[in-house]
């Protein structure tokens, strides 16, 4: 298996930094090298998948607290 190398450095040892880039109105994360910081991928600073399944949750305890009983998840 190949060992990810970062391309100005050589370093495989990677991080993720949060930042809200100027002019921007919502943070991103870096994925970048821990030696000399050179970014080399972006990540969504929000997990959508994750934020659904807790409001697809929270939806239905409001739901069952009504007498009203559903699934929202698969």
């Amino acid at each position: 298996m190949a060992i990810s190398k970062c391309a100005k450095c050589g370093s495989t040892l990677f991080e993720v930094k949060d930042a809200a880039p100027q002019g921007s109105r919502f943070k991103i994360s870096f994925v970048q090298c821990t030696s000399c910081g050179t970014v080399i991928g972006v990540l969504e600073y929000f997990n959508a998948p994750s934020i659904l399944i807790n409001q697809n949750r929270a939806i239905e305890k409001i739901a069952n607290k009504l007498g009203m009983h559903i699934k929202l998840e698969p």
